[in-house]
């Protein structure tokens, strides 16, 4: 089990199938084969997710990775 505080400073478990992998926006950088610069990017665009830390810190899910580079075969038909 995971252990870590909500913001209320409760402790809290969380079991193993739930506690996600993120990586940096440097390290999800190197994941994708592009620039930090252009992760940022599509973090503000709102088609990356992530998770903020503080005001400058910032975390990317490895299912929202993912998730970026094996769009659904029926995207084409929700655009």
């Amino acid at each position: 089990m995971q252990e870590w505080f909500d913001p209320r400073g409760k402790r809290r478990l969380l079991g193993q199938s739930l506690v996600q992998e993120l990586y940096t926006v440097t390290e999800a950088a190197e994941a994708m084969r592009i620039s930090p610069k252009r992760v940022r990017t599509l973090i503000n665009k709102g088609e990356l997710r992530h998770v903020q830390l503080s005001k400058r810190g910032m975390r990317i899910p490895k299912q929202a990775i993912i998730d970026y580079l094996a769009p659904s075969p029926f995207q084409q038909f929700f655009e």
